[in-house]
């Protein structure tokens, strides 16, 4: 069990203190890693002449919405995106954990946490067309 503690890296000195624990701190590492990566890559996009980045990024957007496209078929595609930024924050953290940082999905509260917006994420989603149908929403 003692695998599953994370470490607190620092404290908050606000309403006596805030602990910030290590997962916490590698997801907003990660979380600027990826603002960074997108500013960069979507940078100076051409419809008429594609770089070699823009293509490699339409391939691995085109490569995720196919995979999910094939699961979920055409009444799934609403959850398309969001599956996508799941696969892609998940498999960025336990690739920081090669390099020597601690992944945030080892904190169980990561975990939960996901889970927690996964299941009210595709709730709602399911509730929409339900909702509109009887004009509630």
């Amino acid at each position: 069990m003692e695998e599953l503690q994370c470490k607190t890296v620092f404290t908050i000195p606000v309403f006596g203190g805030i602990p910030v624990a290590e997962s916490v701190a590698v997801t907003w590492v990660i979380m600027a890693v990826l603002l960074i990566l997108s500013l960069v890559l979507v940078r100076n996009l051409s419809v008429e002449n594609p770089g070699k980045k823009q293509i490699l990024l339409e391939t691995g957007v085109s490569f995720l919405h196919d995979f999910f496209k094939d699961i979920l078929g055409e009444e799934g595609k609403m959850y398309i995106p969001y599956l996508m930024t799941v696969v892609i924050y998940i498999g960025i953290a336990n690739i920081f954990g090669v390099f020597g940082f601690v992944p945030p999905t080892k904190d169980l509260n990561c975990t939960i946490g996901l889970a927690r917006c996964c299941w009210f994420n595709i709730t709602i989603l399911a509730l929409c067309p339900l909702l509109k149908r009887t004009r509630l929403f």
